[in-house]
């Protein structure tokens, strides 16, 4: 459990090295972040997202499509990660989400505006 600029996160970390992280580790953390506020974010960090699988002689994601689908379709905002990236897919997620919150701000602010404005001409209207 972190906090960044006011974020806070919790952070899952798996060293696999020749298994991909599936749906079910994505689970886990979204069952993981139960306790904590709505706006905690959940990260799940490998060492590395692309790698060669000598077993089957191909490059391989470190995490499987179900894994990112899950992460997708979660209510809670979850990062799939690598140790290079962690850092700038976080501030890249709560630069985001100050965004969406700074929007949401001023979508309320020009509502007020408009209905401070219409109350200033109703008012005139009336005298």
């Amino acid at each position: 459990m972190g906090e960044l600029f006011g974020m806070p996160f919790v952070v899952q970390c798996k060293n696999w090295k020749s298994q991909q992280i599936g749906p079910s580790i994505v689970r886990e953390l979204i069952g993981a972040l139960d306790p904590y506020p709505r706006s905690t974010i959940g990260i799940v960090v490998i060492p590395s997202k692309i790698r060669y699988n000598y077993r089957k002689n191909n490059w391989e994601c470190g995490y499987t499509p179900g894994a990112y689908d899950t992460a997708m379709k979660s209510s809670c905002k979850i990062i799939l990660t690598d140790i290079s990236d962690i850092f700038l897919d976080l501030i890249r997620t709560i630069l985001h989400q100050i965004s969406k919150q700074i929007d949401f701000l001023t979508d309320r602010v020009n509502e007020y505006r408009f209905l401070s404005l219409k109350i200033d001409f109703l008012n005139l209207y009336y005298e």
